[in-house]
C-alpha cells in the first residue's frame, strides 16, 4: 500500500506541475497578446485631438479568451476658436458621435464626421466617442473617447461667391454663424442688394450687368460689431452680334412709340424696387417655354438691319410656336400681370431677395398679381404681341435694376442656384 500511495502522490505532483506549466504558459500568452488598436484620429476646428481614453479588446488563443486593455486619456485644451460651426473629422472608426456641452448642458451634437452648430459664445466641453467594431466574429474591437475644452469667440462668417465674376453673373453674399441676433447690412456700388434670412444665416444677391466695368468692386458687410469689406473682381464676357430688322409699319405703330417705351421703362423702374424678404426658389431654374429655341442671347449687340443702329439685349429671346404654354422659370410671387404696348402680354415674377424674371410678348396672360406660382406653373401663352413681328418669348432676369444672364440660372452654373 505504501508504494501505491507514493505512486498517486507522484501522479498528483506531475499533474500539479503540468497545470502550473500550462497555466503559466496561458498567462504568458495572455500577457504577450499585445493589443493592436486601430489608428483612430480626430480633429476639431482644424486642431488634432490627442490623448484619448482607449478601451481595446483583443482575442487570445483563437478567440478562446479576450484581453481588455484600458488607457486613461486627458482633457485637451484647444484654446479659443472663432467659428460657431466648427467641423469634426474622424477617421479609422466605424461609429462616431460627438456632443458639445455649455454650462453642463448638451447644446450640440453630430453623428459621424460633420459640423457642430454652437448656439452662443462661451466655454465648452467636447466629447467625441469613436467605436471600432469587430471585422470578424470575436475580432478586436474598442472605443476611443476624446475630450477637449475650448472657448468660443465667434464672429460672423462672411463669404462672397464667386469672388471673380463675369458680366452677366449673379454674385451671392452669405453671412453665417450669427450668435447675437444681429441682422446684417450690405453696401456696394456693384448692384442694389439686401439680405434675406436662410436656414444658416443670411444671403444677398448682386447682379453683374453686361455693361459693368471690369475691375475690383468692394462689398462692405456689417453684422453687429463686425464690419468686413470683401472684393468682387469683374471681368468682361464675350457677347454675340445679331442683326434684327423690323418693318417701318411696326416702328410707326403704337408699340414702337415713345409713349409705349416710356410706359414700359416706368413700369420696369417700379418693378425693380419690389422685393420679398425671403427666397422662394431652390435649385436650378427652367426655361419658360420648354420647346423654345434661343435666337438672341443675353447681352448681344443687336444691329438694326435697316438703320444700322446698335443696342444691347437685356434677356434671351426664345423662338416658339404660337400658343405655346409659358411657365414660371422658378417659384415666386407675381408682381405684374397685364398688357403693355411695348411688350404685349407681360408677366413679372419676384423670386425673392429682389431677383425677378420678366416674360414679354405673350398673346395671353393667365395669372394675376400676387399669385404664388411654383416652378413650371403656366402664366401665359405665346404669340406675336408688342414690339415684335415674330412669335417668341423674351426671357429676362434682373437683380434689382441689373440684368443678368438667365442661361446661367437655367444651366446651374450660377452661384445663386448652387
Amino acid at each position: 500500500m505504501g508504494r501505491i500511495a507514493k505512486f498517486f502522490v507522484w501522479v498528483l505532483m506531475v499533474l500539479l506541475f503540468l497545470c502550473a506549466v500550462l497555466g503559466g504558459a496561458l498567462y504568458l500568452m495572455y500577457r504577450m497578446a499585445a493589443p493592436e488598436p486601430s489608428q483612430v484620429t480626430a480633429s476639431f476646428a482644424g486642431a488634432e485631438l490627442k490623448s484619448p481614453s482607449v478601451t481595446w479588446t483583443t482575442p487570445v488563443l483563437g478567440d478562446l479568451f479576450e484581453r481588455t486593455d484600458e488607457t486613461q486619456g486627458s482633457v485637451m485644451q484647444l484654446g479659443t476658436i472663432g467659428t460657431a460651426v466648427p467641423e469634426l473629422a474622424v477617421t479609422g472608426a466605424d461609429v462616431v458621435s460627438a456632443e458639445a456641452f455649455l454650462d453642463g448642458q448638451s447644446v450640440a451634437s453630430v453623428s459621424g464626421s460633420g459640423v457642430l452648430t454652437l448656439p452662443a459664445n462661451g466655454t465648452y466641453t467636447l466629447r467625441v466617442t469613436a467605436q471600432v467594431t469587430p471585422k470578424r466574429a470575436n475580432g478586436p474591437h474598442g472605443t476611443y473617447v476624446f475630450e477637449a475644452e475650448f472657448t468660443l469667440k465667434a464672429v460672423p462668417q462672411i463669404t462672397v461667391e464667386p469672388a471673380s465674376a463675369l458680366q452677366g453673373d449673379v454674385v451671392v453674399v452669405r453671412v453665417e454663424g450669427i450668435l447675437d441676433g444681429s441682422v446684417p447690412t450690405i453696401e456696394t456700388e456693384l448692384s442694389p442688394a439686401y439680405f434675406v434670412p436662410t436656414d444658416t444665416g443670411y444671403e444677398a444677391l448682386l447682379g453683374v450687368h453686361y455693361n459693368k466695368s471690369g475691375g475690383e468692386w468692394p462689398v462692405t458687410v456689417t453684422c453687429g460689431d463686425t464690419t468686413e469689406t470683401l472684393t468682387v473682381t469683374v471681368s468682361g464676357a464675350s457677347f454675340e452680334k445679331v442683326t434684327e430688322t423690323l418693318s417701318d409699319a411696326m416702328k410707326q405703330s403704337a408699340a414702337g412709340s415713345a409713349a409705349a417705351l416710356k410706359a414700359f421703362n416706368d413700369g420696369r423702374t417700379w418693378w425693380s424696387g419690389i422685393r420679398e424678404g425671403e427666397l422662394f426658389f431652390d435649385g436650378q431654374w427652367k426655361w419658360p417655354a420648354a420647346t423654345g429655341v434661343a435666337t438672341v442671347p443675353y447681352g448681344a449687340f443687336v444691329t438694326d438691319g435697316a438703320t444700322g443702329e446698335e443696342s444691347r439685349h437685356t434677356g434671351i429671346d426664345l423662338s416658339v410656336s404660337i400658343n405655346t404654354p409659358v411657365t414660371a422659370p422658378a417659384a415666386g410671387r407675381v408682381v405684374y400681370a397685364g398688357w403693355l404696348d411695348r411688350t404685349g402680354g407681360t408677366v413679372v415674377i419676384e423670386h425673392g431677395a429682389g431677383i425677378k424674371s420678366y416674360l414679354f410678348h405673350l398673346a395671353e396672360v393667365t395669372c394675376s398679381v400676387n399669385d404664388m406660382v411654383a416652378q413650371g406653373t403656366q402664366v401665359g401663352v405665346s404669340g406675336i404681341a408688342g414690339y415684335t413681328e415674330k412669335p417668341h418669348v423674351h426671357f429676362e432676369v434682373r437683380v434689382g435694376n441689373q440684368s443678368v444672364d438667365p442661361a446661367k440660372l437655367v444651366n446651374g452654373s450660377s452661384a445663386a442656384v448652387k
